[in-house]
């Protein structure tokens, strides 16, 4: 009976250990899964911060166009003002000929 007994226990041990090894293979399966998906996520995540360096650079070329158009927009209102004086310059002096054209001139030569 005692070597059946040791017989039965060394079977039990030996399922045991054969339900650990199929338990131990399926932990390993789950880790190579979850290195996977961390790899998978790791990508994704280089992804995003590649995406978002261009989104960075976009915004600074697009802040950098703004700058010119406003300084181009400062030009044109200098110009614009510049133009305006022009203007009332040449509006005094055709008040100023015009002045000098209502002005009567005395008739040289003639004697009356």
């Amino acid at each position: 009976m005692t070597m059946q007994g040791l017989h039965g226990a060394f079977t039990v041990c030996e399922m045991t250990m054969q339900g650990l090894h199929g338990l131990f293979t399926v932990c390993e399966m789950i880790m190579q899964g979850l290195h996977s998906l961390f790899t998978v996520c790791e990508m994704i995540t280089q992804g995003l911060h590649s995406l978002f360096t261009v989104c960075e650079m976009t915004m600074q070329g697009l802040h950098s166009l703004f700058t010119v158009c406003e300084m181009i927009m400062q030009g044109l209102r200098s110009l614009f003002t510049v133009c305006e004086m022009i203007m009332q310059g040449l509006r005094s002096l055709f008040t100023v000929c015009e002045m000098i054209m209502l002005t009567p001139f005395p008739h040289f030569g003639v004697q009356g």
